[in-house]
C-alpha cells in the first residue's frame, strides 16, 4: 500500500544519506578497526542510545506492555545473560571499549 507514496520515499533517502555519511566517516578514519579502536562507532552508539532512553522516559517513544498498556499484576521476567559471542580470529588485534548491554524496557519492569 505505501508503494510510491512520497512520505516512504523521502524517508527511504534520507536514511540511505544517513547511512552513506556514516559509510565514508568509517572510512574516512581507516575503517571498522579503526573506528573502534578510537571509540567512533561507541560514540555514535551511546547518543542514540541516550536520546532513545530520554525519549522513552518523556514518553514520547512508548514500549507497548511496558511504558503503556502496562499489567500491574504482571510477574517478573527472567533475563538470560547471553555470552558473547567468538568470532574468528583477525589478521591484526584490535582494542575497543565494548558496549555495554542494556534493555531499554529494564527502568520500568515490575522488580
Amino acid at each position: 500500500p505505501a508503494a510510491g507514496s512520497g512520505g516512504i520515499e523521502d524517508l527511504t533517502t534520507r536514511l540511505c544519506a544517513a547511512a552513506w555519511s556514516l559509510f565514508q566517516e568509517i572510512e574516512g578514519i581507516g575503517g571498522m578497526a579503526a573506528a573502534l579502536e578510537q571509540g567512533l562507532i561507541q560514540r555514535k552508539i551511546a547518543t542514540v542510545r541516550r536520546g532513545r532512553e530520554q525519549a522513552v522516559a518523556d514518553h514520547r517513544d512508548l514500549i507497548t506492555g511496558t511504558t503503556i498498556f502496562a499489567d500491574p499484576d504482571k510477574v517478573p521476567v527472567t533475563v538470560l545473560d547471553v555470552a558473547p559471542v567468538q568470532v574468528p580470529s583477525l589478521q591484526r588485534t584490535i582494542e575497543f571499549e565494548p558496549l555495554t548491554a542494556m534493555r531499554l524496557s529494564e527502568p520500568y519492569e515490575v522488580p
